[in-house]
């Protein structure tokens, strides 16, 4: 085997719990319940099996935004609904909206694995807000700032995860990271793009 001196992991918070109303602890039942989450936590058993517990960090991340080069990709819900609202005015919900995220920053989820990987810590961690929105709650906020903004409701087969409520305690434990606000992003990304 090679010789590891730290391995870090970046898994999948709300795919790994699956569809929860309670709040997910890093030792909360797992229940994935789909493709995606079941090989996540697949590839956590194979690590925790094969690497020192001494030399392994899980962060489990919720869901990013804060791309701004990625949106014309599709990637990231805010960061896409943002430049599609701009350009077209309008929000694309898939769905009825109902279903609840944490939404987290890209740069806290950065700082988080860096401040863990500093202070030389190891285990699993949640790396997430504490804050969940709704789709549509998202869908909303960036109508709100946007005039003549709508919202279009586009069917599709809802996800399994309906909800995901992640605990972000033992990180915080370790690191004072100031999260950053939805509200706060949405507002000054919109106000970047119109300059």
């Amino acid at each position: 085997l090679l010789k590891i001196r730290k391995f870090v992991f970046i898994s999948s918070a709300g795919a790994i719990y699956g569809s929860s109303n309670s709040l997910n602890l890093e030792d909360s039942q797992i229940i994935p319940v789909t493709q995606y989450g079941k090989e996540k936590l697949k590839a956590e058993f194979l690590l925790i099996k094969n690497i020192s517990k001494d030399k392994l960090l899980i962060c489990r991340v919720t869901n990013p935004f804060g791309f701004h080069i990625l949106p014309k990709n599709g990637i990231g819900f805010i960061d896409q609904s943002i430049n599609t609202a701009l350009e077209n005015g309008s929000v694309n919900v898939f769905g009825s909206g109902a279903i609840e995220r944490d939404y987290i920053h890209i740069r806290n989820v950065c700082e988080a694995i860096c401040g863990l990987v500093e202070l030389n810590l190891f285990g699993i961690f949640n790396i997430c807000s504490g804050s969940q929105f709704t789709i549509y709650n998202l869908a909303s906020i960036i109508k709100s700032k946007i005039k003549d903004c709508e919202i279009n409701f586009i069917k599709v087969k809802e996800s399994p995860i309906k909800t995901c409520k992640v605990s972000n305690q033992k990180l915080l434990n370790y690191l004072d990271i100031k999260m950053t606000n939805v509200y706060d992003y949405v507002e000054g990304y919109i106000e970047k793009k119109r300059l």
